[in-house]
């Protein structure tokens, strides 16, 4: 059948983007922005305080 020679998932990398923080594909502003990344910051603090900042579903468009 045409098209379906190359159908394929990747559910571990799913599965790994799920953990992270989302920004939800949303539009915001810059202070937004800031303020969100600030509140995913605070919470993952605890966690690992030194560490870097996953965050996914970023919307490059809206902001």
């Amino acid at each position: 059948m045409p098209g379906l020679q190359d159908g394929h998932m990747h559910p571990l990398a799913a599965a790994m983007r799920s953990l992270n923080p989302s920004l939800r594909k949303q539009n915001m502003t810059v202070p937004q922005f800031r303020a969100m990344l600030q509140e995913m910051l605070d919470a993952t603090a605890p966690q690992d305080p030194d560490g870097w900042l996953h965050v996914t579903d970023r919307n490059p468009v809206g902001l």
